[in-house]
């Protein structure tokens, strides 16, 4: 993918979230070490992402690593730096898609979905920290890959998500045995 001004600093998600839910829930599944697995939830409960995290696993400056307690927390990651006096760099290295198995999809019409890849940065007056890469797997309504496709107007159903819970649980398992 290249990087044009439309991927780097394309807004926090939690933003958009906002802006057309009106705001957003989180809930962490799994938070041990490095590794984040949550979902962001609109005001009605409806499940708008699914997310894994990845912080880095070096050493923060004094106040990325103050910061970093309050979002193991399980406040929002962007959000957080935002208001702690950071300014986030958010790069998104891949859109793609998802196709969801009829299996998981209790909703009719829709069997795919979009994700992105990115990586967020944080600045201060001091210096540019590289914090956290993060895989977020969307609703069919909220975001769409390059509007190139049309989606039917649903959330990802509670079947899907709860394959992609274990699924994610399950290879974290796997990767700590390897």
């Amino acid at each position: 993918m290249e990087f044009s001004e439309s991927n780097i600093n394309p807004g926090l998600h939690t933003d958009k979230l906002t802006q057309k839910y009106g705001g957003f829930k989180i809930s962490i599944i799994l938070q041990e070490g490095f590794l984040r697995i949550s979902e962001i939830r609109d005001l009605d409960n409806t499940l708008r992402t699914f997310a894994i995290s990845t912080f880095t696993n070096s050493e923060y400056s004094e106040k990325l690593r103050n910061v970093h307690e309050k979002i193991l927390t399980g406040l929002p990651i962007g959000e957080t730096l935002r208001k702690n006096g950071f300014n986030v760099i958010k790069k998104i290295l891949a859109e793609f898609t998802i196709e969801i198995p009829k299996l998981f999809n209790s909703e009719p019409g829709v069997l795919i979905t979009t994700g992105q890849l990115s990586e967020i940065s944080c600045k201060d007056e001091i210096k540019e920290e590289f914090y956290v890469t993060v895989c977020e797997i969307n609703c069919p309504t909220f975001l769409k890959l390059s509007d190139k496709h049309t989606y039917e107007n649903q959330a990802i159903s509670e079947k899907v998500y709860t394959h992609l819970k274990y699924a994610a649980l399950d290879n974290y398992k796997f990767n700590l045995i390897k």
